[in-house]
């Protein structure tokens, strides 16, 4: 989380366009038709420098920003200071705490 505008910032400098994915671990189409989700999803204040968060994985789809490609669902990464887990109401969640 620390070096993620470090991240961004060299993926913008090779001509990539990051998009944040934010999956839920519980799917309800899941394979054993199980309809209990053992996750709880939301953010946590635990203290320390960043949000914790459950039930959720937070990853980046990278793609050539020359391809022009857009995707549903996805948040174009435009800030290299913006984190789902930064503390205080963003794109991401309300204000936690």
């Amino acid at each position: 989380m620390v070096r993620t505008p470090s991240l961004l910032a060299c993926l913008h400098e090779m001509g990539y366009t990051a998009f944040w994915h934010l999956p839920a671990f519980f799917n309800p189409d899941n394979f054993a038709k199980n309809l209990g989700d053992v996750h709880a999803v939301g953010y946590f204040d635990n203290g320390g420098p960043f949000l914790f968060c459950n039930g959720l994985a937070i990853n980046m789809l990278c793609v050539p920003k020359s391809l022009g490609i857009r995707f549903d669902g996805l948040m174009e990464a435009t800030d290299i200071q913006e984190h789902p887990l930064a503390r205080g109401a963003n794109r991401f969640h309300d204000a936690v705490g």
